[in-house]
């Protein structure tokens, strides 16, 4: 007969973006919840080294969350860190190097913004190199119905998801599937 499913159940994994900027009530009320989340941290903010420290503490995933071009560049700006389309393959693994050395240890890697980054190559392959050598898991945020993000990784069999659904306060943007 057929092989039993891994799992009957459906599974829920809760990513939360954008930590880092603050560590006030809001973010310690996440950080407390009494579910695993994943606490994605933007690099460089002025609180992201402690919500790191803090989301390890309480046993959280801890993910990378690596700006990106967005359509919207230069009125929408990804800040510190980001993937822009100009850059050369060499230019995006020293920046992601030095992103790196602002985390004592990351589980995975989903992007901020990266409606256009996310959806040429010459960006994502050296974004996924890197995430193979740190051994991440990828999450594609789906920001563009043309994201390169999920089915290139899937093709180096990386281990990648691709984001679902965004509960998101926004109307309108990023947080939308462009």
């Amino acid at each position: 007969g057929d092989p039993p499913l891994v799992s009957a159940q459906p599974r829920l994994a809760i990513l939360i973006d954008d930590f880092g900027h603050n560590f006030g009530r809001t973010v310690r009320g996440l950080l407390d919840l009494e579910v695993p989340i994943t606490a994605s941290i933007l690099p460089g903010r002025h609180r992201s080294r402690r919500v790191e420290r803090e989301a390890r503490r309480r046993g959280h995933a801890v993910f990378l969350h690596l700006p990106m071009e967005p359509l919207g560049w230069p009125e929408q700006d990804p800040g510190y860190g980001a993937l822009f389309t100009g850059m050369s393959a060499d230019s995006i693994g020293e920046l992601l190097a030095e992103l790196r050395g602002g985390f004592e240890k990351l589980d995975g890697v989903n992007h901020h913004m990266g409606s256009r980054a996310s959806t040429v190559d010459a960006v994502v392959r050296p974004m996924l190199d890197w995430a193979a050598r740190e051994e991440l898991l990828v999450v594609d945020s789906y920001t563009a119905k043309r994201s390169r993000v999920y089915p290139m990784a899937r093709d180096m069999d990386l281990p990648t998801l691709r984001v679902d659904l965004f509960l998101d306060g926004e109307e309108e943007g990023e947080g939308r599937i462009a």
